[in-house]
């Protein structure tokens, strides 16, 4: 995402804006009331010749600028979205790991280390909310539990270790 002071991120050819200084003119021509053509058309061509990796969209002079836009603001508003998201580990969830143990490749003790460890994600607490947990939230544990992937006595264990008292 464009830094809040695109000035603070000097360009790497001296006299070039750096990207951060284009998306923010870029920015405030659409706020001034509508697109440049030739920004577009320079953030564009600045975009496709850093090969940024953040992205899998593929850049090209063929892409309008009115697509450019539309590019940009889908971006900007998934960045946003990961700046405010719980990072989670990559890999294996807690339903994942209940299913290996269900399956026998995995012994009680390192399922038990695992899920007292594990770094659940944050439910949201409103009554009137039935949309699905996140992944990686507690409730696959109890999911794991009704699919009969794990029993009673093993979901109990993990549930005092993690919250004893």
């Amino acid at each position: 995402m464009a830094s809040e002071h695109p000035e603070a991120h000097p360009s790497s050819v001296p006299g070039d804006p750096s990207p951060e200084v284009l998306l923010a003119q870029l920015r405030g021509a659409i706020a001034a009331g509508g697109p440049s053509g030739s920004l577009a058309q320079e953030l564009l061509a600045e975009r496709a010749a850093e090969a940024n990796a953040e992205t899998d969209a593929v850049f090209s002079p063929a892409m309008s600028p009115e697509e450019f836009l539309a590019h940009l603001a889908k971006l900007d508003r998934e960045a946003s979205a990961h700046e405010n998201a719980d990072v989670r580990p990559v890999g294996e969830g807690p339903l994942l790991l209940c299913q290996r143990y269900g399956a026998g490749n995995l012994a009680r003790g390192d399922l038990v280390e695992a899920l007292v460890a594990y770094p659940y994600a944050q439910v949201q607490q409103d009554p009137y909310d039935f949309s699905p947990d996140p992944p990686g939230a507690w409730s696959e544990v109890e999911d794991a539990e009704g699919l009969g992937l794990i029993d009673p006595d093993l979901y109990s264990e993990i549930f005092h270790r993690r919250h004893p008292g």
